[in-house]
């Protein structure tokens, strides 16, 4: 296919690279794909499913139950549309018809924008892939604190700059510091522990474990993703079940709406993170395998899981944190319930770790040495994730990633490539004429991906629907953004007057 236009490149940030630097090998991914679409489908669950999910209960019962479902259901919507138009994209990669060379997530931008927008996206696919693997690894950590103080009566961390007087200290934590009326954060809870910057002892139990994964290939974690899968079911049966049995008797509490919605987008469009990890699956795949029918069908399947896990849960459990997981592992809950927390946070949450740290590794590979990605793409996350274990730090970092890379990365890149990988009307001289006239033409692309993203009716109005989508996320951000400094002026203007 042709280039874009040596005036739209430059409009839009960059110039040519010659052919050979896009990391699209042809033949050498072949034996490598043995994804069929069973295989495909678990691991596609499970990079849906991740550490945003446990958030959504306490998201709930914040904002209400309207907005939260709104979103959820739209933005899934959008994410899976979005997903299947990347894999256009990629399949538009010249000789990548079935998917049958290695094009890693920057490769479109650099041979569909230019050499900027390449290293933009590489910059944001690597923050992504960190916050992902830090939000995890933090959450996996308070569950498994949580247990261990059940197991063995207490678990031990390490206080960084707790006070000047002594800015390394170690101290133990018990299920005994928690107040059975709210939900109890490991090392967060109680009068004596206001430290913010801790290293525990189930942090490092994480790393030992989750690290030697992170250094495999992703076929090798293929049996942990199957656990995983059964995990996630099993999890949203005991925690919906506990829910519904502890309404039973107590009743539903939770608004339709409430004046708190500042942390509503940003934790929502965490949970629709998926798309900017399609390359690497796309990789691994074998060549017969559907990926609209793999996209569609999972994306449906977790949404409804979000919907379910977020409002029972948040509407029939009280004093909920933003980490769900530690409220069901405390003691007082039925042991089941305990069991399967602990379960669901190493299978289904920890079990995505592994996967990104790979994807941001081979999508650092492609301008580092092999020792470089390796350091940025696994040790990395793990150097810095323990700075994140509080519940206000895991909050403020799920929130601003989901605003801040998702909606961009995951939402409007993919019909903005979509649109540059098209033949006409790439000569335009400006964005905005270049963008009036595919709001405005309505004739069906030249070339068409082996899985097409609309049903037959919309294919001749991709167009307009393509860059309107891109308009919208756009509008989408500038409303966040506005949101979230609306919310930071009302919290330091509270904080001032005593509030």
């Amino acid at each position: 296919m042709m280039k874009i236009s040596t005036s739209m490149d430059r409009l839009l940030g960059g110039r040519e690279k010659p052919r050979d630097n896009y990391n699209t090998i042809p033949n050498e991914n072949e034996a490598s794909q043995t994804l069929d679409e069973r295989d495909s489908m678990v691991v596609f669950v499970n990079a849906i499913i991740g550490p945003g999910v446990v958030a959504l209960p306490k998201l709930y019962q914040v904002s209400g139950w309207l907005f939260p479902t709104i979103l959820l259901t739209a933005g899934g919507a959008l994410a899976a549309l979005a997903t299947v138009v990347r894999c256009e994209t990629v399949a538009l990669m010249p000789g990548n018809a079935e998917f049958t060379r290695k094009v890693e997530f920057g490769a479109p931008f650099r041979e569909w924008i230019g050499e900027r927008a390449y290293v933009a996206s590489h910059v944001g696919f690597y923050l992504a892939a960190v916050s992902q693997v830090v939000s995890s690894v933090t959450t996996v950590a308070s569950t498994t604190d949580t247990a261990l103080a059940y197991a063995f009566g207490r678990s031990y961390g390490v206080f960084v700059f707790d006070s000047w007087a002594e800015p390394l200290r170690l101290r133990s934590w018990s299920l005994d510091h928690c107040d059975q009326r709210a939900s109890c954060q490991p090392f967060f809870t109680g009068e004596d522990f206001h430290g913010e910057i801790v290293l525990t002892l189930g942090y490092a139990l994480t790393a030992a474990a989750l690290v030697p994964f992170c250094l495999a290939d992703i076929r090798a974690s293929l049996g942990l993703q199957y656990a995983s899968a059964a995990a996630c079911v099993a999890g949203l049966v005991v925690f919906a079940g506990h829910g519904l049995l502890r309404a039973a008797t107590e009743g539903f509490a939770l608004r339709a709406a409430s004046g708190s919605q500042d942390k509503t987008s940003g934790l929502v469009l965490f949970n629709l993170m998926y798309g900017i990890f399609i390359s690497t699956w796309l990789n691994e795949k074998r060549p017969d395998v559907r990926a609209s029918r793999v996209v569609y069908s999972t994306a449906a399947l977790s949404t409804a899981f979000f919907v379910v896990f977020g409002l029972v849960c948040g509407a029939a459990l009280e004093g909920l944190d933003w980490n769900a997981l530690t409220y069901f592992a405390e003691k007082g809950t039925p042991w089941a319930v305990r069991g399967t927390a602990l379960a669901f946070g190493w299978l289904v949450i920890a079990s995505g770790v592994p996967v990104s740290c790979v994807m941001a590794t081979r999508n650092l590979a492609t301008e580092l040495d092999e020792r470089a990605a390796l350091a940025l793409g696994v040790f990395s996350p793990w150097a810095v994730g323990w700075l994140f274990m509080s519940p206000k730090a895991f909050t403020l970092l799920v929130s601003m990633s989901g605003a801040m890379l998702v909606a961009p990365l995951a939402l409007a890149a993919p019909f903005a490539l979509r649109l540059a990988a098209d033949r006409p009307l790439r000569d335009e001289a400006s964005v905005a004429a270049w963008f009036r006239g595919h709001l405005t033409h309505v004739a069906d692309f030249d070339d068409a991906g082996p899985d097409d993203a609309l049903p037959a009716a919309l294919r001749r109005r991709r167009r307009p629907i393509y860059a309107g989508l891109v308009l919208f996320v756009g509008a989408c951000l500038a409303a966040m953004a506005a949101l979230m400094a609306l919310a930071a002026t009302r919290g330091a203007s509270a904080k001032a007057y005593g509030h």
